[in-house]
């Protein structure tokens, strides 16, 4: 059978031990192309149990008076879809900064089987270091991708996954 890649990113109420997710987004691929199925792209908010403080609502744009009549992510319907999609052996999550996102997870109860960590990749291909910044935002602009996306939106950050990992897949192959 062939790998599945999840194009996954988490908006939080921060990014301390104590935050959780209020806003996930994944979208499917196969491994062999990498090309995300705009039809596969899934994106909701959810409740914390915590309020979402300023200063990430500064970040993600996303307020509390937006996830009021919301639920919980591990009420919902698609938790037991994510659960089972991401602790699928033959998916392999692709995310930025996957330690936050995958921290993000566990707490939901929710741990991925495989996982690919596209500023760990990022970093490490750049052997010449010709890239001064890793984050998602500054490597969509220096590799001049025109991509139509809201930056720390976890829609957006998947459609900027989705055109990053595949270049990242293609240099690492070379």
């Amino acid at each position: 059978m062939s790998k599945t890649l999840v194009y996954l990113d988490t908006e939080t109420t921060g990014n301390t031990p104590e935050d959780v997710l209020c806003q996930i987004a994944y979208g499917t691929a196969p491994f062999e192309t990498g090309i995300m199925d705009s039809e596969s792209i899934f994106c909701e908010l959810y409740k914390p149990h915590k309020k979402i403080p300023p200063e990430a609502s500064a970040v993600t744009h996303i307020t509390n008076k937006m996830v009021a009549d919301k639920i919980a992510f591990k009420d919902s319907p698609e938790y037991i879809t994510v659960k089972t999609l991401l602790e699928n052996p033959d998916t392999i999550m692709v995310a930025h900064n996957a330690k936050f996102d995958v921290g993000m997870l566990v707490k939901e109860g929710i741990t991925p089987s495989n996982v690919i960590c596209t500023l760990r990749l990022a970093r490490h291909l750049d052997k010449e270091n010709k890239i001064p910044r890793y984050n998602l935002q500054y490597l969509r602009y220096f590799l001049e991708m025109e991509i139509d996306a809201q930056a720390h939106d976890a829609k957006g950050d998947i459609l900027v996954l989705a055109e990053l990992f595949p270049r990242l897949k293609k240099k690492l192959i070379k």
